[in-house]
């Protein structure tokens, strides 16, 4: 019997999945690069290269004293080992490094804010990897988790300081 990949339906194509990228402020000036108009973004893959896939919905978490999601956008590419592209680098506060994997993307949505406070009152929310782990960069999260972010995310407000 063949084995399929969790990661196809019944007719063979490829699911989306749900990610969320943690963004260190301290490193990269997220706040900044909302306010550039170019949709198009790149971040970094430090794990799940051959899960990640075009298609697939990235939730951007930022970290530090008010944590949560401040962005969406979907991915455009497979990760790649690329350099960083130049409309990206005026917003990193410290050199990067120089070839690293990479995936594009296009924001989706970049004004608004979803807080740890409201994250973690649902209980399938809490379930999510970032809180058992949080020394990593990319987290795959549930589609139902991902939904529930998502629905949350649209539905949010811009929050002055957030």
């Amino acid at each position: 019997m063949e084995r399929k990949s969790p990661y196809l339906n019944l007719k063979g194509d490829s699911i989306m999945q749900y990610w969320i990228f943690k963004c260190n402020q301290d490193r990269y000036d997220l706040e900044a690069r909302l306010q550039d108009p170019n949709p198009t973004i790149t971040w970094n893959v430090t794990r799940y290269q051959k899960k990640i896939k075009k298609g697939d919905i990235v939730m951007l978490w930022v970290s530090g004293k008010n944590p949560g999601i401040k962005a969406t956008f979907k991915i455009d590419t497979l990760p790649i080992e690329m350099a960083e592209i130049e409309s990206e680098k005026s917003y990193w506060k410290e050199e990067d490094e120089p070839i690293r994997d990479r995936v594009i993307g296009t924001l989706r949505k970049k004004r608004g804010f979803v807080p740890i406070s409201d994250i973690k009152l649902i209980a399938l929310l809490r379930k999510m990897s970032i809180f058992g782990y949080s020394g990593a960069t990319n987290y795959l999260i549930t589609e139902d988790q991902g939904k529930v972010l998502l629905k949350m995310f649209d539905s949010s407000k811009v929050l002055v300081n957030a």
